[in-house]
């Protein structure tokens, strides 16, 4: 969402209606709350249990945020201010000159955190999310016998 520039790096309630128009929200789920709270959505002294947060301050507010008076008690008592842990490349790498890799040892941790290191499967979607090194040959041959 935020490359596409429904929200800001500063979160305000604007990011409630990107939420609900994103189908996130209304039917916020534990889960999903815990992922918007680690990437600085939520603050992190807020709670979460059967549809509803509780504020820092002890206010236990309805998180469906259909509701545009809780919807305005969230932002004001239960939103983050800007947000945080976010990546900017899921990386797989196989091979590279000894240079990249030790410019990559040289990062500094914050840096190191915005590269999501991930299995080659993951990154490379060429062949569908269950690719693996063992079936690149027979799908490398099935596509050349195609053309």
């Amino acid at each position: 969402m935020p490359t596409s520039g429904a929200i800001a790096e500063r979160i305000d309630e604007q990011i409630l209606e990107a939420l609900i128009a994103a189908g996130v929200a209304p039917g916020l789920t534990a889960e999903s709350f815990r992922e918007l709270q680690k990437y600085g959505v939520f603050k992190r002294d807020v709670e979460f249990a059967s549809g509803r947060m509780r504020a820092p301050e002890g206010a236990w507010i309805d998180a469906t945020c259909l509701n545009a008076a809780a919807r305005a008690q969230m932002a004001r008592e239960c939103l983050g201010r800007e947000l945080r842990n976010g990546q900017v490349l899921h990386a797989g790498f196989f091979l590279g000159p000894r240079g990249f890799y030790a410019a990559l040892r040289e990062l500094d941790e914050a840096d190191r955190a915005q590269l999501g290191m991930r299995g080659v499967a993951y990154v490379n979607q060429l062949y569908g999310p269950t690719w693996s090194c063992a079936r690149c040959s027979g799908a490398t041959r099935a596509s050349s016998t195609r053309r």
